[in-house]
């Protein structure tokens, strides 16, 4: 089962979660500011391990659900950011750009 404890050497995040990943077996941690957010991760673990114990296939749709999609704007946008940022030829740039935009409209 998972379990929570809290870091005395870290303000940021001192609430870490430790739980064993059903897949590798091993285990893992996962920092938080809060023990709100700790303690909802900590039952999101619990549940996973208990559906994998009981043989119920819902704990792998459970384990691979993300927090939160990203978008097609949102990748462009850190493309722009990171790869277009470093390019010289400005024409590349320029043809880049217009396909990111097409796409978007």
């Amino acid at each position: 089962m998972s379990s929570i404890y809290t870091r005395k050497d870290t303000a940021k995040k001192p609430y870490v979660v430790r739980y064993k990943d059903p897949l590798t077996m091993t285990w893992k941690s996962e920092a938080h500011a809060d023990l709100a957010t700790a303690e909802e991760v900590q039952q999101r673990w619990n549940l996973i391990e208990t559906y994998r114990a009981n043989n119920n296939p819902a704990w792998k749709a459970m384990y691979n659900e993300t927090e939160k999609p990203a978008t097609i704007g949102e990748v462009f946008h850190a493309y722009e950011n990171n790869v277009l940022a470093n390019k010289t030829n400005d024409l590349t740039v320029s043809k880049y750009k217009t396909v990111m935009n097409s796409a978007l409209f």
